[in-house]
């Protein structure tokens, strides 16, 4: 398929749903020691690498871990 065959299409909706913040992870309401469950269709190094963009996007001395649990992968927030 080249560029000029590409055809634009309006109104199909992206496969994943962002919070109101404009984020897909909650960081924002996050307290220390709050954390979410990752669902196990997302990466947990996409979610640390969220982690990363929020921090420095928000100008934030936050920190945050992702570990994996018995019930899968969880992201806290440490500081």
């Amino acid at each position: 398929m080249t560029k000029e065959t590409m055809k634009i299409e309006k109104g199909i909706s992206m496969p994943y749903s962002a919070i109101a913040d404009g984020t897909r992870y909650p960081f924002k309401k996050m307290d220390i020691g709050d954390s979410f469950l990752i669902p196990e269709n997302m990466q947990p190094g996409a979610v640390r690498y969220s982690c990363y963009q929020f921090i420095h996007r928000e100008q934030k001395n936050w920190k945050f871990s992702v570990r994996k649990t018995h019930e899968g992968h969880r992201c806290w927030r440490i500081k």
